[in-house]
């Protein structure tokens, strides 16, 4: 490692004394230069004699004599007298630390870059004041001539940036206030639009609610009405034709009980006949043959056989009276029966609205027809022997 002093670039530059402890901050000394520096470059800016380039060029050529130094194994005390040297030449950068060095940072902050680039030329004597051609020119040599006037530029500019500010802040402010106010409208049409649009398809689902609970209503009252109608008809129907169907069942019921009657008195007079018969055909028999001798008169079979004939008849006649009169209560029952069971179904078919104007002619033509007497007639053949009254009593 190197003594202190050779490791150590010191000189006095811009009234300031420097030490650059090393390469690399000799390096740092010449970054902060080009910091500084590069930036003016880079404008399009009224600078007669090109300072902004001269200077960017010098500092390139301190950094290619650096590396030329430590390339040849120099130590850093060797190379500050050419440091200072490059510095001290024409369009030698000033850094921004040093006395002139900030004063022209100060201009280049307060009045533009163009305006230090001018002070820099005035104070290096690269141009006389009497080349001043923009306000920039001259603020930047008034500056540099009278540093105090840098506060007084300052705020002025300080306040001239404020009103800027303080113009644009309100444009902006206006322009916002513009732009919420839209954005507010337009939020606000687009909600009118979609309450709107909501409202019409909440307007249109209740119409079509209420259409179809007003159909629904009309069905449900015509329907109620039709009911009550029928009600009515069928009331008055049955009202016409209770006395008919009252009539009709009381008939029916004291024609089954005369049936009753008439078949028990059928029953006894079979039963008691029948055995009286074969009695007086025994006794009659015997009788011939007990006292009739070997050669009985033939009158005696004569009147013998003439009056078991009649009371046979007799006998006969008697049951098939009675048959008749069973047989009339039976078919006068039914006949009762039918008409009351027609009339309650007719009933039943107006009160379900099933019964039309022809039913009801043929339900009042059947039921008012006229009542046979149920007596069977006198050409009834056989039907009062005793096989047919068996058949007639086992089918009921």
């Amino acid at each position: 490692m190197l003594d202190e002093p050779q490791n150590v670039a010191a000189f006095t530059f811009d009234g300031a004394d420097w030490r650059l402890k090393g390469w690399p901050k000799v390096s740092k000394f010449v970054d902060d230069l080009w910091e500084f520096w590069s930036p003016l470059d880079g404008h399009r800016l009224n600078d007669p004699v090109n300072a902004a380039g001269n200077i960017s060029g010098r500092i390139t050529q301190i950094r290619n004599e650096i590396l030329s130094a430590q390339s040849r194994g120099e130590n850093v005390s060797q190379f500050s007298a050419v440091l200072l040297n490059l510095l001290e030449q024409q369009y030698g950068p000033y850094h921004p630390e040093g006395r002139i060095g900030s004063l022209i940072k100060d201009v280049a902050d307060t009045a533009g870059p163009e305006a230090a680039l001018f002070a820099y030329s005035t104070v290096r004597n690269l141009v006389t004041p009497g080349q001043a051609s923009t306000i920039n020119h001259f603020r930047g040599v008034m500056m540099v001539a009278f540093p105090t006037s840098v506060n007084t530029i300052a705020a002025e500019e300080r306040l001239a940036a404020e009103r800027n500010n303080f113009r644009s802040s309100a444009r902006r402010l206006s322009d916002e206030i513009e732009t919420e106010q839209n954005e507010r409208s337009r939020i606000w049409d687009e909600l009118l639009k979609d309450a709107s649009i909501r409202a019409d398809a909440w307007v249109r689902r209740r119409s079509s609610g209420w259409r179809r609970n007003l159909s629904r209503w009309r069905g449900n009252t015509n329907a109620a009405i039709s009911s009550i109608e029928a009600t009515e008809r069928s009331y008055r129907e049955f009202m016409r034709l209770k006395a008919p169907a009252t009539y009709w069942t009381d008939k029916a019921g004291e024609h089954r009980a005369l049936e009753s009657k008439a078949v028990t008195r059928v029953i006894f007079f079979f039963t008691l006949s029948l055995p009286v018969m074969g009695l007086m055909f025994f006794g009659a028999a015997d009788y011939l043959l007990r006292y009739g001798g070997s050669n009985p008169p033939p009158g005696l079979y004569i009147i013998s056989g003439a009056g078991l004939a009649t009371t046979a008849g007799l006998l006969f006649w008697v049951g098939r009276l009675l048959t008749k009169l069973y047989l009339s209560q039976h078919h006068l029952r039914q006949d009762a029966e039918e008409r009351a069971v027609m009339t309650t179904t007719y009933l039943a078919l107006t009160a379900d609205q099933a019964a039309g104007d022809a039913d009801r002619q043929i339900i009042l033509s059947a039921l008012f027809r006229a009542t046979s007497d149920g007596i069977i007639k006198e050409d009834g053949g056989l039907d009062a022997s005793i096989p047919s009254l068996i058949s007639r009593l086992a089918a009921r």
